[in-house]
């Protein structure tokens, strides 16, 4: 449960991080916590419903 709570809060940091700054997918990941890549995808797609590169790309902010 612990487990899931923090999952989610890693992935709404990340939205978050993806649509305010200039920030690669790769840095979010990595600064939400994430070892891999691919499994920050995995992840993300799973809560979010698209890739993390999708939702920076519809969620650009000047």
């Amino acid at each position: 449960m612990v487990d899931l709570l923090i999952t989610k809060c890693r992935v709404e940091r990340a939205k978050y991080l993806l649509a305010k700054r200039k920030l690669s997918v790769i840095q979010v990941s990595q600064l939400v916590g994430f070892q891999s890549q691919s499994h920050f995808a995995k992840v993300f797609r799973k809560y979010i419903g698209i890739t993390p590169q999708a939702f920076k790309f519809n969620n650009i902010r000047c």
